[in-house]
């Protein structure tokens, strides 16, 4: 019986270490991961965009953070670090891909808060490729924002289909819209719109794809439209005309 039993055991452990063959043995374990970063394609942290009548910036702090996946709303990680220093260690990561965002932030005229005028994010890994010595490399670049537009028609109680409208053509999106969205009514969010001045217009199109109504925001005057603000609230509301 003893025998038998030993037998037994060996075989189990056999099929256990077989099982645990691909295992990572370091799961436990801690990495650190270098990033480093660069404003204009330098180890600056000056630029010059020339938007807004901003002729150059100056950025004292970046801001890095880290999330589980690209598409996770809060970060893992959230740090500040001296831009003049051009890289940070993350530290603290378990085995596996992350998400990275770095912002320059600088507070300009008229600003309540710093706001992150350059930005870069990617993916990185724990523990860091062999072929990447020197750490991930982010190339800052003009900073996005996200938008939410909403319109309303000139002649109140006035609806899409009451001028056949199909699709909205909203001049800062990629694409054409529903005049009227099932679940948010009239209105759409557009995202990563870069950082710039701009006329902020629609065209209501009809079945054929013909314009029928249009409006445009702020009297048809350029707007600026700031990184990574979420310009939203019905701070954006477009009174649609006739043609």
């Amino acid at each position: 019986m003893m025998r038998k039993a030993c037998i037994a055991a060996f075989i189990g452990a056999v099929f256990v270490g077989a099982a645990c063959a691909g295992c990572d043995s370091e799961s436990g374990k801690k990495y650190e991961v270098d990033i480093f970063w660069q404003i204009a394609g330098a180890d600056v942290c000056t630029a010059n965009p020339g938007i807004g009548g901003v002729d150059a910036i100056t950025f004292e702090k970046v801001r890095i953070e880290v999330y589980d996946n690209e598409e996770a709303e809060t970060s893992i990680q959230s740090v500040e670090a001296d831009c003049a220093d051009n890289s940070y260690t993350i530290t603290g990561l378990k085995r596996g891909t992350y998400w990275v965002r770095v912002d320059a932030m600088a507070q300009l005229e008229g600003d309540t808060e710093p706001l992150p005028y350059f930005q870069a994010e990617g993916e990185i890994k724990a523990p860091s490729k062999a072929e990447l010595p020197d750490g991930y490399k982010f190339a800052l670049e003009v900073g996005k924002a996200t938008v939410e537009v909403r319109w309303d028609f000139a002649t109140a109680g006035t609806f899409c289909q009451d001028f056949g409208i199909e699709e909205m053509d909203i001049s800062i999106a990629d694409e054409v819209v529903p005049c009227n969205d099932p679940d948010n009514g009239p209105m759409y969010v557009v995202e990563d719109v870069s950082w710039n001045n701009y006329l902020i217009a629609i065209d209501g199109l009809d079945a054929d794809g013909n314009a029928v109504v249009r409006g445009e925001y702020n009297d048809g005057v350029q707007f600026e439209i700031k990184p990574r603000e979420y310009v939203g609230n019905d701070a954006i509301v477009i009174i649609l005309s006739e043609i």
